[in-house]
Formats: C-alpha cells, structure tokens, sequence
C-alpha cells in the first residue's frame, strides 16, 4: 500500500523500483509485474510508463503478452466493479444530470 500511495507523489521513483525488483525474481517477475500493472490499471494510473517498461524488461513478444493478459484482466475487474460495487452510486450521480441518465438508458435498451 506504501508504493501505491507514494506512486501518485513520485512515480518515477516507484516505477525504477519496481523495475529493480522485477529483474531480481526471475520467471516470477512476470508475475509480479502483471500483479502491479493491473492493479495501477484499474487505479486509471496512465499505462505508458507501465508498458513502456514491460517491454524494456521483458522484450517486445514477451512484454506485449505480459501487458495483454494484464490489461484484459483489469477491464474484466474494472467492468465488474462498476455493473457491481459502482452502480448504485453511479446511478444516484445520474438523477442530478438527466442527460447522461437518458445515454444510460439508451445504451441499457439499445446495447
């Protein structure tokens, strides 16, 4: 949780250190790596940094397959979270701008 929290007052720093233990875990690196993009994925923290240093530490091919699958499972997770947790206070928001709750419904009807 200390990484996360001084990730938004220093990032640079946070990632370099993620960086280092990254490359000290061997194959579990990947893990890891995944296990924290996917979790600053769904936090919306910009995913540049994070996929920029996937490919420096693992390569093109397996960076990009690291970044994939960690992607796809944090919109999975960000998906369920807001038709979950999220919606009814999202739906409270909606009743003070009837505009956006007039899109929801169309969207909910229409797909």
């Amino acid at each position: 949780m200390k990484r996360i929290t001084s990730f938004f007052e220093n990032p640079t720093t946070v990632l370099e250190s993620i960086v280092k233990t990254v490359e000290t875990m061997g194959p579990l690196g990947y893990v890891y790596f995944a296990a924290v993009y996917t979790v600053l994925e769904i936090l919306a923290v910009p995913a540049i940094p994070l996929t920029a240093s996937a490919g420096y530490l693992f390569g093109v091919k397996a960076g990009t397959l690291v970044v994939l699958l960690s992607a796809s499972v944090a919109a999975a997770i960000s998906f369920l979270l807001g038709r979950t947790f999220f919606r009814a206070p999202i739906e409270k928001l909606l009743e003070e701008y009837p505009r956006f709750k007039r899109l929801d419904k169309a969207i909910e009807k229409d797909g």
